[in-house]
């Protein structure tokens, strides 16, 4: 099954996770398959990258950017470090420190369980969270899509998303 751009969109929009549609959407159709990355595109979803990356604390502060933008900048994100160890990702949330554990198995390799377990510090205070995708294949990208449980179930029942 394949569907177009502004197929997802007016969807989005019908659902209340898009105000409008985007101005300009490529009509050809996607995979199922590729629909998690044009969530992405279309503001409703982050990634985080499952291959090698130049920077940690630089992927990691562009995830949390991402995850802020989603919310409609109810949640704002600043002073993004990762500690010398590698061991802590430290960042203002809110105006409030806030801190993940992550362990890396390499620099150059984001750590897909840490934001996992603590992606729900980065939801917005009303009744969106992220719902995560499950992984393909390891070494891919993971997606997480920024929701209601009702707009979620919405995406499950119309676009065929598995959230887990």
């Amino acid at each position: 099954m394949t569907t177009t751009p502004t197929e997802v969109a007016t969807l989005l929009v019908e659902i209340g996770m898009l105000t409008a549609l985007p101005d300009e959407l490529d009509d050809e159709p996607w995979d199922d398959e590729d629909v998690p990355e044009l969530l992405v595109e279309l503001g409703v979803a982050i990634a985080v990258h499952g291959g090698d990356v130049d920077d940690l604390e630089t992927s990691y502060n562009h995830l949390l950017q991402d995850a802020a933008a989603c919310s409609g900048n109810a949640v704002t994100i600043t002073d993004v470090r990762l500690t010398e160890d590698g061991k802590q990702l430290h960042f203002v949330r809110n105006g409030v420190p806030t801190y993940w554990h992550v362990e890396h198995m390499s620099d150059e390799y984001m750590d897909h369980l840490a934001v996992y377990e603590f992606i729900h510090l980065l939801e917005p205070d009303d009744d969106r969270r992220f719902h995560a995708m499950p992984l393909r294949d390891s070494g891919e990208d993971s997606y997480y899509v920024l929701a209601t449980d009702e707009q979620a179930k919405t995406l499950t029942d119309r676009l065929g998303l598995d959230f887990g």
